[in-house]
This record gives C-alpha cells, sequence and structure tokens, in this order.
C-alpha cells in the first residue's frame, strides 16, 4: 500500500507531557495526523489540549480526510487516562481500519516506526497529558 501519492513521510521529533513536536512544528495540545501527513489541533475539552474521551467525530476526521489510513494509532496520553469511546472503536472496524491503543509515548514509538517502514496508510491521534 505504501504513501499515496504526494505524501511526504512524517517524524515526531519529540514528545513530552503536554507538548509534542511534528515535524519540527511543536504544539501544546493533543494533535490529529492525519494519512496524508497534515496536522492539526484535536477540538473539545474543556481545557486546550482536549478531552480524555476519543470520540467517534475524532476518528471520522482521521477517516475522512483527503487520504484514508489503513491504521490509527491512538495515543492514550502518558498515563493512559484517555479512553476509545466503543463506537469509534466500531467505526474504524466497519471501515476496515486497524486501530492501536498505546500509552502516548509507545504510541509516537510506533507511528515513527510505521512511517519508516511505509508500508501502509497511518493515522494518529495524541493525547498529550495524562
Amino acid at each position: 500500500m505504501g504513501f499515496a501519492e504526494g505524501m511526504i513521510p512524517m517524524k515526531i521529533d519529540s514528545f513530552s507531557f503536554g507538548s509534542i513536536a511534528v515535524d519540527g512544528r511543536k504544539y501544546k495540545c493533543d494533535v490529529l495526523i492525519h494519512a496524508d501527513g497534515s496536522t492539526e489541533k484535536r477540538k473539545g475539552g474543556l481545557l486546550m489540549f482536549g478531552s480524555h474521551r476519543i470520540t467517534k467525530e475524532n476518528v471520522e476526521r482521521l477517516i475522512h480526510g483527503k487520504t484514508k489510513p489503513d491504521l490509527i494509532i491512538i495515543g492514550l496520553g502518558t498515563a493512559s487516562a484517555a479512553r476509545v469511546d466503543e463506537d469509534a472503536k466500531k467505526l474504524a472496524l466497519d471501515q476496515k481500519i486497524d486501530l492501536i491503543e498505546l500509552p502516548s509515548k509507545e504510541a509516537v514509538e510506533k507511528l515513527n516506526k510505521e512511517w519508516e517502514s511505509k508500508d501502509r496508510k497511518v493515522a494518529a491521534l495524541i493525547h498529550v497529558t495524562c
């Protein structure tokens, strides 16, 4: 499968509590990283960081971007406090998209490895706090 035409391989440069840097751009909030290489701030939650709930709408944004992913990696936070709603998991399953939930540090490592391998189109949501 590999990267879609025109898609640029990405890299997470750094990750720490409350912060993530993707291809040199630093974010102090949760991020959605689309399979086409684009990145956006995650909306929702009371604080700028985003809710501890990963919703169906979050997963829909990743699925219905310019490039449909084969895999979605969810970073659940540094202490894995975030939870993926069941309807979000069902949506990925219905769309035949693998969904992996990991503590955010491990999710970042997995994401970088997936990008390096170029075997499949990968999207992610990384929760940057607890």
